[in-house]
């Protein structure tokens, strides 16, 4: 299967946007960097035992968590997203 030169370039303005302004809004989601306003949800999904049973260790503390979005999210960003639906994001009235 090969790409047609319309669908790179409609992927190389997205990706091109998203370096620049690090998030990139799309049809039903947002994809922006994680930020230590998001240590709430973060923890929530880190310390889920049975959601990570295949990747790492449950976190047991807030403060476990904390570190863990600072050291492997925050030290550094570009990759590292967070993905928003919309309507969860419009339900927060964000």
């Amino acid at each position: 299967m090969t790409l047609s030169t319309d669908k790179i370039m409609d992927e190389t303005v997205e990706i091109l946007s998203l370096a620049k302004t690090r998030t990139l809004d799309l049809e039903r989601v947002v994809l922006r960097p994680l930020t230590q306003a998001d240590l709430m949800d973060y923890h929530e999904l880190t310390s889920d035992d049975e959601a990570l049973k295949y990747d790492y260790p449950a976190h047991q503390t807030i403060e476990e968590s904390e570190e863990m979005l600072v050291k492997w999210h925050l030290s550094i960003p570009f990759g590292k997203y967070g993905v928003y639906h919309k309507r969860m994001l419009k339900s927060l009235g964000v």
